[in-house]
């Protein structure tokens, strides 16, 4: 599918993160924009809309049963884009499965 865009943000590991947010059980506990990048250790911090690596992307929603976005990741390059899984309506929500990591520790119904 057609790329729809880059997920930008400030690049840091989970120590330089744990002097910005709680971390519990290695866990960040508050960042609102905070993209994981498991297979090498880092993080991109999308939270400060003044920083000029970070867009748009950063509101993309989560649904599970129904994604129309698919996430790449090059782990050596800290890059993440999205993906069209499919054609994408005028108007829709542009959406990708945040992963069941993401819900760790969230006590609220998660409506899909």
């Amino acid at each position: 599918g057609s790329v729809v865009g880059v997920y930008g943000g400030e690049v840091m590991k989970i120590t330089e993160l744990s002097k910005r947010y709680p971390v519990v059980d290695g866990t960040v506990t508050t960042a609102e924009y905070l993209f994981e990048i498991v297979e090498s250790g880092r993080y991109i911090d999308a939270s400060d809309p003044s920083s000029p690596s970070v867009n748009w992307t950063r509101y993309i929603n989560h649904s599970k049963l129904n994604p129309n976005l698919e996430v790449n990741v090059v782990p050596d390059r800290d890059l993440v884009w999205f993906n069209a899984m499919r054609d994408i309506e005028v108007g829709e929500e542009f959406c990708f499965d945040y992963g069941e990591k993401y819900w760790d520790g969230y006590d609220g119904v998660i409506v899909e």
